[in-house]
């Protein structure tokens, strides 16, 4: 991890992986601010290995998640954004992502890709504009009964 030791000034914008700010997330924070470049900040739970553990989908709501998974998304990115902000980047810098395949359940995925659930999660933000990156995952694959990643194409143009 040498994200401290260097500042991304190469990059035109940086793409936050969890990790990036559940290590150090103070430093982190600081160097994306000081690079002073636009950081989309990413929800997730957990890592890659543990992101699917039953602990990490629970988002209250009907205990399968859906009701509440649009609000704790919203508190959880709401604090990473709020880190990154008061290490010094401006807001208008920021780009939120909710984290779609990511610590979600079919159920809370489908929830989150809902147009008013988008426009409520932006509204949470601050009006903090949202990138959503569905291609290919495997809720799309579980919908559409396509286990070939590349075959999943229309189930993403669909999202």
């Amino acid at each position: 991890d040498h994200a401290a030791a260097r500042e991304p000034v190469a990059l035109d914008i940086t793409h936050s992986y969890t990790r990036l700010l559940h290590s150090r997330p103070h430093q982190k924070a600081a160097v994306m601010a000081r690079a002073r470049k636009p950081v989309c900040l990413m929800h997730m739970r957990g890592v890659p290995q543990t992101m699917q553990q039953p602990e990490n989908l629970r988002y209250g709501g009907d205990g399968c998640g859906r009701d509440g998974v649009v609000e704790v998304v919203a508190q959880e990115l709401a604090k990473r954004i709020h880190n990154v902000v008061r290490a010094g980047l401006p807001r208008w810098m920021i780009i939120g992502d909710p984290g779609i395949g990511f610590a979600k359940d079919q159920g809370g995925n489908l929830q989150l890709l809902k147009p008013a659930a988008l426009q409520q999660l932006s509204w949470r933000l601050k009006n903090t504009p949202l990138l959503v990156g569905a291609s290919r995952k495997r809720f799309i694959g579980a919908l559409c009964d396509e286990q070939d990643p590349q075959r999943r194409d229309w189930g993403t143009v669909a999202t």
